[in-house]
C-alpha cells in the first residue's frame, strides 16, 4: 500500500511540473533587472523593465529570408576607417597598439618588422660559453707560462735565438692588418713553447736535471737552481689569490687523495672566493665504486683536514671526460653570476693542465663533444704541457675566456713535502703514476712475513693473527711477499727485475735512508677494511682482519706514512685475493695478477 501511494505521488508530480513551468515563465521573463552603473549584479526589489536595444548594424535573420546571411571574403583587406579620415559610428575602431599581420606571417609595420628580426627569447637567454683558446702575452710560453729567454739553456723559458726571432716575426705579421699578402693567406700565429716544454711534451724528459723543480726539503741554494723552480716561489705566487674575489677550482687526486690535499689552502682561498673541489681520476678506482659513498668520504676527510668551506664537489675524470660537461657548465654559471675569474690549482700531478686541455677540447669540438683521439698524435689538441714530473707549469697561464671579459687560469702545481714522487726520476715516475685502472690484489700476511712494493716500500707483519693486505697501486709496481729475514737479500739480488721500480739496487741506496714506523691496527672483520695505509705519491694499502696486529712500514725519508679511514671499505676482498706461485700472483680462478719481470 505504501509503495503504491509513493508511485502515485511521483506520477502526479511529473504530470504537473511542465504546466507549472509554463505558468510561471511569462511572469518571470516579464520582470526586468535594473543595474546601477559601476556595480556588478542586480538590485533586489527593482521591477522596472529594461528594454533590450540592438547594437548598430544588427540584423535579425528570420527563417523565411532567402538570403543565406552575410558573406565574408577571407582575401579582402580589413578596412578600419574611411579614406577621408572620418569613421562611421557603426565601424570597428582598432585598439591602441593593434598590428595588422600579412599573409606571410610578418607585421605590416616597419618597426614591428625590426623587432621580429631579433633572435628568439630562448636563444638570447642561452648561457654564454668559454672560448677555447690560450691567450698568453707576447714573449711568454703558452705551455708553462714562463717568460722566454735566449741566453741561459739551464734556466726555464730558454728558446734558441733564431726560433724566438722567427716566432716573434710570425706573430707580428699575423697581428698586422696592413701586412701585404702576395699570393698567400695571412699566417696563423703558432703557440710558442720553450725548450723545456717541448722536451717534456714529446720526449717525456727534461733537457737538464737543473730544470726540475727542487724538492721542498732541499736547503742547498746552489743545488736547488733558479728561483722560479723553488716550491716557495709557487706558494708565494698562489697566495696572491687570497686578496682576490674569484672562483677557485681545487683539484685532488682520488687515487692519491692525502698526497694531493693542500694543507695550507686556507691561506690561498680568501673569504670572498668560492671553492669548487674537484676529485679527479675517478676512472682509476675499481669498477662498481659507490660514488655517493665516495663523495661522503671526501667531504669527511676535508673537514678533518680543516679545509675552507666547499661550495660544491664534483667527481670527474680529465682523461675520459666523465663528469666534465656538468662541471664546466657549473663553472661558467658561477663565473658569469659573480663576474669573476677562475683559477685552477692543486698539488703537482693532480691533473690541472689535463683539466684545462679537456676544457679546450670540449669547446673546440662540434657540439661540445671531445674529438676522437684514435689515430692522431697523442699531443694534438693539448695546449698546456702535461708530464709525470712535478712542477710542469711554472706560472699563470690564461687558458680560456668567457664573454671576452672573464678568464680561467692554470696555476703552478704545489710541491708537497712528504711525497715519494719528489725523490723519483722520470722513468720511475712514469711507473708509479697510474694511467689506467689498476688490478688491486689482496695478500695474506702472518708473523714473520713481509710485503715488498717494488723496491720502494717494505711492509713487515710483526705481531698478531694473519690479516689481508689489499694493494691499490699502479700496475707497473711489482708486489712480492717474502719472509722478513730474507728482505735484504731479495732486494740486493732482484732489485730492478723482480722488484721494480727503481731500476737497480744502487738506485735504492741513492733514495736515501729508510725510516720505519710502527702501527697497531684493530680489525673490523673480513668483509670491511679496518684502515688504509697511505703511501703519499704511490697509493694505499687496505687492511682487513679480526683481532689486533702490529705492522711496520719502511719508506725513504722524508715520505710520511699514516693511517686513515678506508676509502673503499667493502671493495677490498671482492675478487682480489691471490696466492703466490713462484714469481706470479694467481687468483682463485688461476688468472695471473701482476706478473713480475723475468729474471735476467
Amino acid at each position: 500500500m505504501v509503495i503504491r501511494l509513493a508511485l502515485t505521488n511521483l506520477a502526479l508530480s511529473a504530470h504537473l511540473a511542465p504546466r507549472l513551468l509554463r505558468t510561471l515563465a511569462p511572469a518571470t521573463l516579464s520582470r526586468g533587472v535594473r543595474t546601477r552603473p559601476g556595480r556588478m549584479g542586480a538590485v533586489e526589489g527593482e521591477d522596472e523593465p529594461v528594454a533590450w536595444k540592438p547594437p548598430p548594424g544588427f540584423r535579425n535573420w528570420d527563417d523565411g529570408d532567402d538570403d543565406d546571411g552575410p558573406q565574408f571574403d577571407g582575401d579582402a583587406p580589413i578596412r578600419f576607417a574611411r579614406e577621408g579620415g572620418e569613421r562611421d559610428e557603426d565601424e570597428w575602431e582598432p585598439p591602441p597598439g593593434f598590428v595588422n599581420w600579412d599573409d606571410d606571417g610578418e607585421p605590416a609595420d616597419a618597426t614591428q618588422r625590426r623587432r621580429s628580426a631579433l633572435p628568439p627569447l630562448r636563444e638570447r637567454a642561452r648561457p654564454q660559453q668559454m672560448d677555447a683558446e690560450v691567450q698568453m702575452p707576447s714573449g711568454f710560453c703558452s705551455g708553462c707560462g714562463v717568460k722566454f729567454q735566449a741566453t741561459d739553456m739551464m734556466s726555464p723559458g730558454y728558446v734558441p735565438a733564431s726560433v724566438l726571432e722567427e716566432r716573434t716575426a710570425s706573430r707580428r705579421e699575423a697581428s698586422d692588418p696592413q701586412a701585404p699578402l702576395v699570393g698567400r693567406s695571412k699566417p696563423t700565429p703558432r703557440q710558442a713553447i720553450c725548450q723545456r716544454c717541448h722536451t717534456l711534451r714529446y720526449q717525456n724528459r727534461l733537457p737538464a736535471d737543473t730544470l726540475r723543480v727542487a724538492s721542498p726539503i732541499s736547503r742547498d741554494e746552489a743545488e736547488a737552481g733558479p728561483a722560479q723552480l723553488q716550491p716557495d716561489y709557487f706558494r708565494d705566487l698562489l697566495r696572491t689569490l687570497y686578496r682576490r674575489s674569484c672562483v677557485v677550482v681545487c683539484l685532488v687526486d682520488l687515487f692519491d687523495f692525502h698526497g694531493s690535499l693542500i694543507p695550507d689552502l686556507p691561506s690561498i682561498v680568501g673569504s670572498s672566493s668560492l671553492l669548487v673541489l674537484v676529485g679527479n681520476k675517478v676512472d682509476l678506482l675499481p669498477e662498481g665504486t659507490n660514488l655517493r659513498m665516495l663523495e661522503r668520504w671526501v667531504r669527511t676527510e676535508c673537514r678533518r683536514a680543516n679545509m675552507p668551506p666547499i661550495h660544491s664537489l664534483d667527481l670527474v675524470s680529465c682523461t675520459t671526460g666523465a663528469g666534465m660537461p656538468a662541471l664546466l657548465s657549473k663553472l661558467e654559471s658561477l663565473m658569469a653570476a659573480r663576474s669573476t675569474d677562475a683559477y685552477v690549482l692543486g698539488a703537482a700531478n693532480a691533473g690541472k693542465s689535463s683539466f684545462i686541455n679537456r676544457l679546450i677540447r670540449n669547446r673546440q669540438a662540434p657540439g661540445g663533444r671531445p674529438r676522437s683521439r684514435k689515430g692522431v698524435d697523442a699531443h694534438e689538441g693539448d695546449v698546456l704541457t702535461t708530464s709525470a714530473l712535478p712542477g710542469t707549469t711554472l706560472g699563470f697561464v690564461k687558458a680560456s675566456t668567457l664573454s671576452g671579459r672573464l678568464a680561467i687560469y692554470d696555476t703552478p702545481g704545489i710541491i708537497l713535502p712528504g711525497q715519494l714522487t719528489t725523490l723519483l726520476n722520470t722513468d720511475e715516475l712514469a711507473a708509479v703514476v697510474p694511467k689506467k685502472r689498476s688490478d688491486h690484489v689482496s695478500l695474506r700476511l702472518g708473523e714473520g712475513k713481509s710485503l715488498l712494493l717494488g723496491g720502494l716500500v717494505r711492509i713487515h707483519f710483526r705481531r698478531g693473527r694473519p690479516f689481508l693486505f689489499t694493494c691499490y697501486l699502479a700496475n707497473a709496481v711489482h708486489i712480492h711477499p717474502t719472509a722478513t729475514e730474507k728482505v735484504d737479500d731479495v732486494l740486493a739480488r732482484h732489485a730492478g727485475e723482480l722488484l721494480a721500480p727503481p731500476a737497480s739496487y744502487q738506485r735504492i741506496q741513492e733514495l736515501g735512508p729508510y725510516e720505519a714506523r710502527t702501527f697497531t691496527i684493530t680489525g673490523r672483520g673480513w668483509n670491511d677494511a679496518a684502515v688504509d695505509l697511505v703511501l703519499p705519491g704511490l697509493g694505499w694499502v687496505a687492511v682487513n682482519g679480526v683481532g689486533e696486529c702490529e705492522v711496520e712500514v719502511e719508506v725513504p725519508k722524508p715520505t710520511v706514512v699514516h693511517l686513515r679511514e678506508p676509502l673503499l671499505p667493502e671493495q677490498s676482498t671482492k675478487q682480489s685475493y691471490v696466492l703466490q706461485k713462484g714469481n706470479k700472483l694467481v687468483d682463485k680462478r688461476g688468472n695471473t695478477k701482476r706478473r713480475a719481470s723475468k729474471r735476467r
